[in-house]
């Protein structure tokens, strides 16, 4: 069918009734493209093309839909103002750049979406710490780039084997004790210790009082500070230092705090002790409970207590002697009995042994060693991890 132009009707005919006053005054055209147009192959649109936009008229209902299936692909999207974005949205840059000017808000946006390609970088300090987990991968060709420092729990770091980032300080809550013990004239029933006898374990059910002094009176142990390195009344690591008398070395000094266990004792000064330093509860002539041998620098009882709030994880273990002794590890777990731990057999010879797995020491725990049967000269060393409770 053909148009005809009708003569007759004078809407046809009468120019002034085919056009209208524009927002501008100036007279357009009616136009009214009726309904939709579907347009096949490519367009051109010389120029500008404007959406209008406004919180109250939002971009979505000027712009329904974009094709029904493909991308819509530009070269430069400028974005001005502020969208905003009221429906679930997609992002794909296609490893180009979206290049957005102004502010953008989202609202409404789905849990997860798929974004591919460059999406942001962080040019300010992320907090992860309410994060239950978080996995970084570094794939090929995409390096990862990490400023500051780096802790890291086991393996190794700038070369560092994780033992030496822990004697150095570098891994939190881990620490090493390294405890040695030394019977200069063993017997059977004797403890591991400067003082050649039982470990006094029942002179310390209380936490007490000390009293340190010197068996000979010089110019060496005079004034000497002397570090306690032990535990509290609940279990907690406690040091303090004591200085011998200034005029009589022999003369008892008393400490200020009170000790529940005591790891060591040693010289904190220039100067090593010339006479045995000796530590006593109750009074200066009370139970010994700690010695330091003259010319020794420091006591060595072979024991230790794992402080409250840590486990202990026991690696190494080794015991020496000069004649045929039997040297026993005992544990004592808290408000428990001793009992043997590990046995070793030395007969004017080293005995070592690396736990291939560690023996773990729950808070609290007593370890000493005990001599079961021998004489002469009887030396042990161990290595214990703490690692602070979760």
């Amino acid at each position: 069918m053909t148009y005809e132009h009708d003569s007759k009707d004078y809407r046809l005919n009468d120019l002034h009734q085919a056009m209208e006053y524009n927002a501008d005054g100036k007279p357009v055209l009616r136009v009214d493209i009726g309904s939709d147009i579907n347009i096949n192959g490519d367009v051109n649109i010389p120029g500008t093309v404007t959406v209008n936009s406004t919180p109250e008229d939002p971009v979505h209902t000027h712009i329904t839909e974009v094709g029904t299936s493909g991308v819509l692909t530009t070269a430069y999207l400028p974005v001005g103002g502020t969208v905003t974005v009221n429906q679930p949205v997609a992002v794909t840059d296609n490893n180009g750049s979206l290049t957005v000017d102004g502010s953008v808000s989202v609202s409404n946006f789905p849990a997860t979406q798929a974004v591919t390609g460059t999406f942001w970088q962080a040019t300010q300090p992320v907090s992860i710490a309410s994060l239950p987990e978080v996995e970084i991968k570094n794939d090929a060709g995409n390096p990862i780039t990490v400023t500051g420092s780096v802790t890291t729990i086991g393996g190794s770091a700038q070369g560092k084997l994780w033992t030496m980032q822990i004697t150095q300080g570098l891994i939190a809550g881990h620490t090493v004790e390294q405890i040695t013990g030394y019977n200069p004239t063993t017997s059977a029933g004797d403890a591991v210790w400067s003082a050649g006898t039982a470990y006094p374990w029942s002179s310390l059910v209380t936490a007490q009082t000390l009293y340190l002094k010197s068996s000979t009176n010089n110019a060496t142990d005079r004034s000497m500070p002397i570090l306690i390195d032990g535990l509290d009344a609940n279990y907690a690591n406690q040091t303090e230092v004591i200085t011998l008398d200034a005029s009589d070395s022999r003369t008892v000094i008393t400490s200020t705090k009170q000790f529940l266990r005591i790891h060591s004792i040693m010289c904190n000064g220039a100067n090593t002790n010339a006479g045995d330093i000796t530590v006593h509860v109750t009074s200066g002539t009370g139970t010994v409970v700690s010695k330091m041998s003259a010319g020794r620098g420091r006591a060595q009882a072979g024991v230790y207590t794992v402080p409250a709030g840590y486990t202990g994880y026991l690696f190494k273990f080794d015991s020496s002697s000069t004649a045929a002794t039997v040297v026993n590890f005992m544990r004592r777990a808290f408000n428990k009995a001793f009992t043997v731990l590990h046995v070793a057999i030395v007969d004017n010879s080293t005995y070592i042994y690396d736990f291939p797995f560690p023996i773990v020491l729950s808070e609290k725990t007593d370890v000493y060693t005990t001599i079961e049967a021998g004489s002469g000269k009887t030396a042990v060393n161990y290595e214990i991890l703490l690692v602070a409770n979760p």
